[in-house]
């Protein structure tokens, strides 16, 4: 029988005393070697800030004992670096920014940091795949399945944009009719289908529980049936062995399928898959209408629609990441402005009328407006004098372009009640005051990002950085001030990008309650509660919004503590 280790075995052994803390050193981010770290004080987890008690030469260092003897002459040192940067910062009113060579960007920001770290937790799913073979399928009546596919070409279809409804609906009753799709290709069959489950695994991700019921769902197997079928989707799609067989089909199957991954916590597989069709699309020469010129008018607007999907996607990731492609990598126009219908025909009455893909030409303009910032803020030098003129542009740039925005999609169109709003929409077009109003939310949310590169700065002097800061708490609050005011059915806000834009707004909140908190403390506290109150709604569907509920609840907690 052995007997027990002491807990002083268990210690590693090194050649040096490692001087960040353990949380810093965990989650590899730069650690200020401060006990408490500066990290761990922004993030409200200054009392377990602490370094790893290791073996040095034989001799056990705790992190207290480095405390008392190491760190003594470490602060008096810092103290006098910062007594000869506050006279260099006298002489010198400029402030220069952290430089980062290796990121995309140079600035480290709070907020992002939280992303960052919800996203983290989402990463590894526990659950297995319900679907190992193909006798594992539960397959929907073909009625069910026509009832979601037209739920799905209303709320979904303008989100991926990566198929012509009227051919893939007489694709559908052709299988429904025949049992099987009429390819021989046994490719493009497996591909044809991975489309198909991922359809209706994205369509059950809004559907209310009444809407999948009358469309033959069992009640209470909403949730069930999403996973089962979007794990259907990857696994057609993982048996025509994609990567070796470079399709359009494959690249619009992941498409839709981007809908889904966060919700279900597979955020690693979306960065995978979603690198993965960026590359077969290049590879295809999806990205250079000189190279498909023999293409009919269908075929071309569904290549330059599935196009600016995956390319928007990857300039708009979340969390930030550098992207694989650039402008320079494609050259493409935006899709037309046009119903499915009019592909061949053309606008009839010739005047612009309100067409779900308009809302997927703005997020496509959006995402060129902010590609084009992060690209300018890594070519410059990374001081404040560079960095604060590309923040003021772009902000400015992204309020002059909703100018430009069809006049249905326009955010000023939201400032009216919500009574009066859906009372001007027809029964044909429930999608009007969802896009428009989700479109606003996307606004607000990147005035935020690009505002916040400066969250450093306005946290140590809020005065001078004052312009951004305001933009940042304005732009935060009209995010939950447009959700407090959601009308629509709970489950058309279960996708991710909802629960995450409403957490990193609560969080520029967190931020600022916990620096700053002032006269208005009492009136962020209650928009963060709010935010946690949305969440907890959507959470049963959405892994992002049940972990957003858990790190807003810490941070509710502790900021209450505080007082």
């Amino acid at each position: 029988m052995t007997s027990p280790q002491s807990p002083l075995t268990l210690v590693r052994a090194t050649q040096r005393a490692p001087r960040s803390c353990i949380t810093c050193a965990k989650r590899r981010v730069k650690c200020d070697k401060n006990i408490p770290c500066q990290e761990c004080i922004s993030r409200g987890i200054e009392a377990s800030c602490k370094r790893e008690t290791v073996k040095v030469k034989g001799k056990i260092l705790s992190s207290s004992e480095r405390s008392l003897s190491q760190e003594t002459q470490l602060s008096y040192q810092q103290l006098l670096e910062e007594n000869q940067r506050l006279k260099a910062q006298l002489a010198k009113p400029a402030i220069s920014l952290p430089r980062n060579d290796k990121g995309y960007g140079v600035v480290r920001n709070i907020t992002e940091s939280f992303e960052r770290d919800l996203f983290e937790t989402v990463k590894h799913p526990s659950r297995t795949s319900t679907v190992l073979s193909e006798t594992d399928i539960v397959w929907p009546s073909a009625s069910c399945a026509a009832s979601i596919i037209s739920f799905a070409r209303i709320w979904t279809s303008w989100i991926h944009c990566a198929i012509h409804h009227p051919t893939f609906e007489a694709e559908c009753d052709a299988f429904w009719r025949l049992g099987r799709h009429l390819h021989g290709n046994e490719v493009e069959n497996y591909l044809w289908l991975s489309i198909y489950f991922g359809i209706l695994s994205s369509a059950l991700l809004f559907m209310e529980e009444a809407e999948a019921v009358e469309s033959g769902i069992a009640e209470g197997e909403v949730r069930l049936k999403l996973l089962h079928w979007y794990d259907a989707s990857l696994f057609y799609l993982h048996r025509s062995d994609f990567l070796r067989n470079h399709h359009l089909r494959s690249v619009q199957a992941i498409a839709i399928l981007g809908i889904v991954f966060n919700n279900v916590g597979d955020s690693d597989l979306h960065y995978s898959l979603w690198g993965a069709a960026i590359r077969i699309a290049q590879g295809l020469k999806m990205g250079l209408d000189r190279e498909n010129a023999d293409e009919d008018p269908i075929q071309q607007q569904i290549r330059r629609r599935l196009w600016w999907t995956i390319v928007l996607c990857e300039w708009l990731p979340v969390p930030y990441r550098t992207p694989c492609i650039l402008e320079a990598d494609f050259d493409i126009e935006l899709p037309a402005s046009l119903h499915d219908d009019e592909y061949l025909t053309g606008r009839r009455d010739g005047t612009p009328q309100p067409t779900l893909i308009d809302y997927h030409i703005a997020m496509s303009q959006i995402s060129i407006h902010y590609h084009r910032f992060r690209f300018a803020v890594r070519q410059s030098k990374g001081s404040l004098e560079d960095i604060f003129p590309l923040v003021i542009t772009a902000d400015e740039s992204l309020a002059s372009f909703i100018e430009q925005l069809p006049e249905h999609l326009r955010p000023e169109q939201v400032q009216t009640t919500q009574v009066s709003s859906q009372s001007r929409e027809t029964p044909l077009d429930p999608w009007k005051v969802w896009q428009r109003g989700n479109l606003c939310v996307v606004l607000l949310y990147y005035r935020i990002v690009i505002n916040r590169v400066l969250q450093d700065q306005w946290i140590h002097d809020p005065v001078t950085f004052a312009r951004t800061r305001s933009i940042c708490l304005s732009s935060a609050r009209g995010i939950i001030e447009m959700t407090k005011a959601y009308t629509h059915p709970v489950a058309r806000h279960r996708p991710w990008p909802i629960s995450f834009h409403l957490f990193s707004a609560a969080i520029v909140l967190v931020v600022e309650v916990r620096f700053h908190p002032g006269d208005k403390r009492d009136d962020y506290m209650s928009d963060i509660r709010s935010c946690v109150d949305f969440l907890n709604e959507i959470k049963d569907q959405s892994t992002v919004a049940s972990r957003a509920v858990e790190i807003l609840g810490m941070q509710i907690r502790d900021l209450e503590t505080r007082t």
